[in-house]
């Protein structure tokens, strides 16, 4: 059976497991294998990932908070002998993964790699001396990053474009040809998309104080592109969909036979997102040459979108940019995006592990029941006939992108943010 018929299904045979790799008391490297934790974890928590829904260009990751039992002593310190790291460096700095799915008739894990995320314990590890239940704090590995600066980073000043940029940094090294990077995301975990234009960061002072990531971003942001953390723990750096590509998976909820939407929570036109004009700083001195801008003033016309909307004005500042046209073309890229009121809506869902940030999907909802019935707990409100009722869409195969999830491993529910393509 597919993975999109199971989810479908009105019973199926989910799964949850967890895993620590440590590393090794002599080597500080992380062991080769993962080992597996999944009898000790009590209460799962959830998984929560966003990008270009709070702000353009931003992306948060909640990380991980999992209750695990200590009976056996297993979390304890490493000096003790029950404790799992008996033997290993500190349990600081562990990596935690979790997998998540169905399995099929024939015992088969769907999707076939059913990671929903690899965290890194970075807290203090605290005891329940009435239950003895261990929290264990995991941060995104994003996290990584932000502790490493970029001017640490070998021949980051030499001009290059933003994918060597990030290639150098995937490539870092600690001086003793042991890569930093590649310890937490393997070199095959890396999706870099090639980029052309040239910087020069040595004319600038765009390597000091910045992290790894801060870096990331702003060459992101340069090239109108986006870099997040993905649920197998990879790094990717990609465009922007403009047009829809392949559709991960069709979401159908009321009025529709087989429903995966259990509750549509919020439908909107997003106001927050609507920007009718851009203007980017690159060049210091603060001068008239120093911006470019794209977008329309306004004028007392119909067809003026910021008399139709208000002026609503998106600044920023990026000393990366290495000249006009680059900046122009940044400006002018981002205008068609978010020129324009786009639909989002936020809807809980039947889980779907395979669909991950920035991937497309489509949704089919009618906002009254066509079979006379309300499904879910859908408000049935004086009366059967909501196409003449206050909230009144249909949807037909809405196409969207997602913009935010969050994984509720211990109800097996999701929600989604998606934003119209």
């Amino acid at each position: 059976m597919t993975l999109a018929r199971e989810i479908e299904q009105p019973e199926s045979k989910v799964f949850r497991r967890a895993y620590i790799k440590r590393r090794n008391l002599a080597t500080g490297l992380y062991e080769t294998g993962w080992h597996e934790i999944t009898r000790y974890v009590k209460r799962w928590g959830t998984l929560e990932s966003r990008l270009d829904d709070i702000a353009l260009n931003m992306f948060t990751h909640s990380g991980l908070l999992l209750t695990v039992r200590n009976d056996t002593g297993a979390f304890n310190h490493e000096d003790i002998a029950s404790s799992l790291w008996n033997g290993y460096l500190t349990r600081y700095r562990t990596l935690v993964k979790i997998e998540c799915g169905y399995e099929d008739t024939d015992g088969s894990d769907l999707p076939t790699n059913p990671s929903a995320g690899i965290f890194i314990m970075d807290k203090e590890i605290k005891t329940n001396a009435d239950s003895n239940d261990v929290a264990l704090q995991c941060a995104s590995l994003r996290s990584i990053f932000d502790e490493v600066r970029v001017r640490d980073v070998a021949s980051m000043g030499a001009t290059g474009t933003a994918s060597d940029y990030i290639t150098k940094i995937k490539n870092h090294t600690d001086g003793s040809s042991n890569f930093v990077f590649q310890q937490f995301i393997t070199s095959g975990a890396w999706s870099i998309e090639t980029t052309t234009t040239n910087y020069n960061p040595a004319t600038t002072t765009s390597l000091e104080a910045k992290t790894c990531w801060d870096y990331m971003v702003k060459l992101s942001q340069a090239e109108g592109k986006v870099v997040f953390i993905d649920r197998t723990g990879g790094l990717r750096f990609e465009s922007r969909p403009i047009v829809a590509s392949t559709t991960v998976f069709d979401f159908s909820g009321q009025g529709f036979a087989r429903p995966t939407i259990i509750r549509l929570e919020e439908y909107k036109e997003a106001w927050n997102k609507l920007y009718t004009f851009f203007r980017c700083k690159y060049l210091e001195p603060a001068t008239s040459a120093s911006y470019v801008v794209a977008g329309t003033t306004t004028s007392v016309d119909p067809a003026n979108v910021p008399w139709k909307y208000g002026a609503r004005v998106y600044e920023f500042e990026n000393d990366f940019i290495p000249n006009t046209a680059t900046a122009q073309g940044i400006v002018d890229n981002l205008l068609p995006l978010f020129s324009t009121v786009k639909q989002e809506a936020r809807i809980l869902t039947k889980f779907a592990p395979q669909i991950e940030l920035h991937d497309t999907v489509r949704a089919s909802y009618y906002s009254y029941d066509a079979g006379e019935q309300p499904l879910w707990d859908t408000v049935n409100w004086d009366a059967f006939n909501w196409a003449q009722e206050g909230q009144n869409f249909d949807w037909f195969q809405k196409t969207f992108r997602v913009i935010g999830k969050e994984l509720d491993l211990d109800n097996f529910t999701e929600r989604f943010a998606l934003r119209e393509v």
